[in-house]
């Protein structure tokens, strides 16, 4: 499993096109330290065997850091 972060939307499309068929990219904002909302994203590669226990994790950092994750499933 490859994780990519990303400051910049990625363009994910091409990640597909090349071949990475198990791919999420999760979108996710934090409070910057001039109390901003700021995006980020995040790819994960090859994300088949823990697609389950990566989806119960982002769901308890949501909860716990107050964080809004949005996936993107290919």
């Amino acid at each position: 499993m490859f994780l990519i972060p990303f400051r910049t939307k990625p363009f994910y499309h091409n990640y597909k096109n090349i071949g990475f068929k198990e791919t999420i990219i999760i979108e996710y904002e934090l409070l910057n330290s001039d109390k901003n909302m700021v995006k980020y994203w995040l790819m994960l590669i090859n994300t088949s065997n823990i697609k389950e226990e990566l989806e119960k994790l982002m769901e308890y950092l949501s909860a716990s850091l107050n964080l809004k994750f949005t996936y993107i499933y290919f």
